[in-house]
């Protein structure tokens, strides 16, 4: 069983900073040294919107995590209330292709790095990684794809907040990869269910979906349940428990690594698709309504 000073040491805001920056919208922490935790903490306000800057910072941080011999990720967010707002939509409304292709490159690596992470570092450096996403706000859109990608996923049982890929309800349809994340770990049933419909549940019904593995009411429970999932990851050979995931995620890596070309064209093709441009607009301008 892992150290309870780990877990008080994930609960300070000092912990060891990795990363550092001006324009920080990632910060990579070091929370144990002598366990291999770290974390991946979030900080763009006002929402976490991913825009390319935030997911090259992601990828530096990760490929950092990665050197450093680190044996396990937290996934989190420092804004209250919120995990991510998904997607940066001023990216992709009024946008050209030259900033399109820029932007959705370092979104495509992201997600695969992330997916993948075992993959990699079985190949190359000899660690292991456990990935933990802690939501504890709304998690959506791409946002929802940081916590596809993990290996355990914790979230607060508000039942306030909302998660999944909306994306169909402003005109966009999610990008393949997004799609077959979500069916990896939900299923196809759920997938067609929600992603169709763009819908967005809550905590209870998405660990019914298996879109999350367990809930948590406090702080203090989501403390106590990480160290319990932290435990039994790492409690397990780090080797065989890569290769189960290498075995588990392998094709879908590839399929996804093969088609990043294909699917970057139908990417900037959909989206500056005039109707759709004009639906982006409209969904920025209600957005913008609500705010004023």
């Amino acid at each position: 069983m892992l150290p309870t000073r780990l877990f008080s040491r994930v609960a300070v805001s000092g912990c060891r900073r990795l990363l550092s920056g001006s324009s920080q919208l990632v910060q990579l922490r070091e929370q144990s040294a002598s366990d291999g935790v770290v974390s991946i903490e979030l900080c763009r306000k006002p929402a976490n919107a991913m825009n390319g800057e935030l997911a090259a910072q992601f990828n530096k941080a990760l490929l950092q995590a990665e050197k450093s011999g680190a044996r396990a990720v937290l996934l989190r967010s420092q804004l209250a209330g919120i995990f991510s707002a998904g997607f940066e939509l001023t990216e992709l409304a009024g946008s050209n292709r030259e900033r399109l292709i820029e932007f959705y490159t370092e979104i495509q690596e992201l997600f695969l790095n992330l997916f993948g992470t075992d993959l990699v570092v079985i190949a190359q450096i000899q660690v292991r990684f456990v990935v933990i996403a802690q939501i504890q706000g709304h998690c959506m859109a791409g946002a929802m794809a940081l916590s596809l990608s993990s290996d355990y996923r914790l979230m607060s049982s508000n039942p306030k907040l909302l998660t999944g890929l909306n994306e169909t309800q402003f005109g966009v349809a999610p990008p393949v990869w997004l799609v077959e994340l979500f069916r990896f770990v939900a299923g196809n049933r759920n997938c067609e269910r929600l992603v169709a419909a763009g819908q967005l549940i809550g905590p209870q019904a998405a660990l019914e979906a298996g879109l999350v593995d367990e809930l948590f009411d406090n702080e203090a429970e989501l403390l106590k349940k990480t160290e319990s999932t932290l435990s039994r990851y790492l409690a397990v050979s780090p080797r065989a428990r890569a290769d189960v995931k290498r075995m588990l995620r392998s094709n879908l890596i590839n399929r996804l690594d093969s088609a990043r070309q294909e699917d970057m064209n139908a990417f900037c093709d959909y989206v500056l698709d005039s109707r759709v441009q004009a639906q982006l607009g409209q969904y920025l301008d209600k957005l913008k309504a609500k705010k004023a």
